[in-house]
């Protein structure tokens, strides 16, 4: 093997290795924020495919009655609350992929564009409100004695109202300095270790923190006016909150 050839091998070799090594490291950084991640992705797994576990598998004798709705009403529900939880999914993800490099010293990442946000919130609900819709209609029909299709419709436009009032409070809130320093002065109580990703490398509140807090508190609120509304009373001919419903 001559001069030149051994040079060339050289090059091809160091380029080989730095590939390669610049694969691990994006690789190892694909694994870390995976970590991060994890619980938004395993909630957002568990909406995906709750259905067709609940259904198409041998848990299907406990679960698939989840999804066997008696009422318009509890449709709507159901519908609703699917897109609320696939909204929560996809934001608390777009904050912790943002604000990771504040706290663990990653590679930073661009957030989620709102409207693909949205988007992806409806795609984590539509299993759950297509298949309660599929394995509802019958029961619908014959204890509820009217169309189905009122639920879906009214379930659609609770789930389009969700979405439009966060939109709103989300860029009310993001902006809005009396709500910002609040959540500071709480946050600097916290150990400075603590702070990091709740406050940005200039001493503001990270992305994202006030918005998820309102969003939070108006979860809170739901869930507070859902069990004094929703709560089974002894009643003959009461209305039910499906079980689906109330996770």
């Amino acid at each position: 093997m001559n001069k030149k050839q051994q040079v060339f091998n050289g090059i091809v070799l160091w380029l080989g290795l730095a590939f390669l090594s610049l694969m691990l490291q994006n690789f190892y950084s694909v694994l870390q924020y995976i970590f991060f991640l994890r619980v938004p992705i395993i909630v957002g797994l568990l909406l995906l495919f709750l259905p067709t576990i609940s259904v198409n598998s041998g848990l299907s004798a406990i679960l698939k009655n989840l999804f066997v709705l008696r009422a318009n009403n509890q449709l709507v529900l159901v519908i609703g609350g699917a897109v609320l939880a696939g909204l929560a999914t996809i934001q608390v993800f777009d904050i912790i992929l943002y604000n990771s490099h504040l706290r663990f010293d990653v590679p930073q990442q661009q957030v989620i564009p709102v409207f693909l946000q949205y988007l992806i919130a409806i795609i984590l609900s539509l299993p759950i409100g297509i298949k309660a819709t599929q394995l509802s209609k019958k029961e619908i029909q014959e204890a509820d004695r009217s169309w189905e299709g009122w639920g879906i419709i009214f379930g659609i436009i609770a789930g389009a109202l969700l979405l439009i009032t966060n939109y709103f409070n989300k860029y009310f809130f993001e902006h809005n300095q009396f709500l910002k320093q609040a959540l500071l002065k709480i946050i600097y109580f916290l150990p400075e270790r603590i702070q990091r990703g709740y406050v940005d490398a200039n001493g503001d509140l990270s992305y994202g923190i006030a918005a998820i807090t309102v969003f939070s508190i108006f979860l809170l609120i739901v869930y507070g006016l859902g069990y004094f509304i929703l709560k089974p009373r002894q009643k003959k001919g009461r209305f039910e909150a499906p079980a689906l419903f109330l996770p």
